[in-house]
């Protein structure tokens, strides 16, 4: 006897009224279909499942629109990362009848085996992959090269937080949370006398604002491009020197030639991230051997400071109401889409290499006209560590 498959509803998924319709959402694979009330009202009466051609029948006369967003990034690295697409203007997308069918199937709202959604739940074979989620390096790079049709993923980071010119901040939560904390932090005292390594520098806004509080400032990054730009905005000023460090190993032979005990605050901004987790990998040793780098050159009462995203809520998905929205947290532990380092990956190998943690707070949002605000006042978008050396 033929044992025909049965399709049932994903334990995994939620139903949600947005916009007016219902949206069936998977936050944990980030794919969204809004349906109709029928087809709400028949997947609720067929929770045990129907084979193919009897859902083909119960679907008959309802509809739905695929809500998932093919590319993360087309709205800023550092907004919703739910996945859902707001706006869907071709009608002609809706799907109907069997294409419905084969729609709830594909965005893995109708499952016939639990394993399917927990394979989807893996990094991408290459960067044309559509069918596994992916970590946000991948996804990133997959909009950068379909989308973007650029070459480098740091490129699209670039672009969405700076201007082309590299003197203007333009990304929204960059401007209204990370440079303000920065600025009342840094910007706003008197660092004359002091040494600073701003280490990851990207274009040298922000090193130059050391600058402007007195410090002079080593600069390295391992973007040719970037470091290009940053001398051709700053590279008039004594106070600053740019360096090209292009791997991790130059960056450490130039920090071990330094003198020890020379620089009085080091400072990583989204750095981190990309040590602990990059894209490419790192070996640990290597990573071992630069945070001893840190240590030697750092003065006994010198500090190490880094702003990092967060590791529970800015890659998590922005749900609810927008003005009083809620979160819901896929990851923490084990990383596929969520890259960022959680608070034990930072602290353990800066530990290990002499570092204490002292301070540790979330920056906030400033403007409550910014259309994030609400969501950014309420969840931590970047975290804030001060280090200082022990013995």
């Amino acid at each position: 006897m033929n044992v025909f498959p049965i399709f049932s509803f994903n334990k995994e998924c939620f139903l949600r009224i947005a916009e007016r319709s219902i949206v069936i959402s998977n936050p944990r694979l980030r794919l969204h279909v809004e349906v109709d009330a029928k087809t709400a009202s028949m997947l609720a009466l067929h929770l045990r499942g129907l084979g193919q051609l009897e859902w083909e029948m119960q679907l008959d006369g309802c509809s739905g629109i695929d809500r998932s967003q093919r590319f993360v990034g087309m709205r800023g690295l550092v907004t919703d990362h739910s996945g859902f697409q707001a706006d869907v203007d071709n009608e002609s997308a809706r799907a109907v009848g069997d294409k419905l069918f084969k729609l709830l199937r594909d965005r893995l709202i109708l499952i016939e085996k639990s394993a399917e959604s927990q394979s989807r739940v893996a990094p991408m074979d290459n960067l044309l992959d559509q069918e596994h989620l992916g970590s946000f390096h991948q996804r990133v790079g997959q909009y950068v090269l379909l989308g973007l049709r650029e070459r480098e993923p740091w490129r699209a980071w670039q672009n969405q937080k700076f201007s082309e010119d590299g003197l203007k901040l333009i990304g929204e939560n960059y401007r209204q949370i990370q440079e303000p904390f920065f600025d009342r932090r840094f910007t706003h005292k008197d660092l004359s006398g002091l040494w600073v390594l701003d280490f990851g520098c990207g274009n040298g806004y922000f090193s130059a604002k050391f600058a402007d509080a007195g410090a002079s400032v080593i600069a390295l990054d391992s973007s040719e491009e970037l470091m290009s730009l940053a001398r051709k905005n700053y590279g008039f000023r004594s106070e600053l020197d740019f360096i090209l460090a292009k791997t991790m190993q130059d960056s450490i032979q130039y920090l071990n030639n330094l003198s020890a005990e020379s620089i009085n605050l080091i400072y990583l901004q989204d750095t981190l991230l990309l040590l602990l987790n990059p894209e490419g990998g790192v070996p640990s040793d290597i990573l071992s051997e630069l945070f001893q780098a840190f240590r030697r050159v750092l003065t006994p009462d010198g500090e190490l400071f880094a702003m990092e995203p967060n590791a529970i809520f800015w890659l998590a998905g922005r749900y609810g109401n927008p003005e009083a929205p809620y979160a819901i947290v896929t990851e923490y532990r084990n990383h596929v889409f969520n890259v960022v380092p959680n608070l034990g990956e930072i602290l353990a190998p800066l530990a290990d290499a002499g570092f204490g943690l002292v301070e540790y707070c979330h920056p906030e949002p400033t403007d409550p006209s910014h259309a994030d605000y609400t969501y950014a006042k309420e969840f931590p978008i970047w975290d804030f560590f001060k280090f200082k050396a022990i013995n």
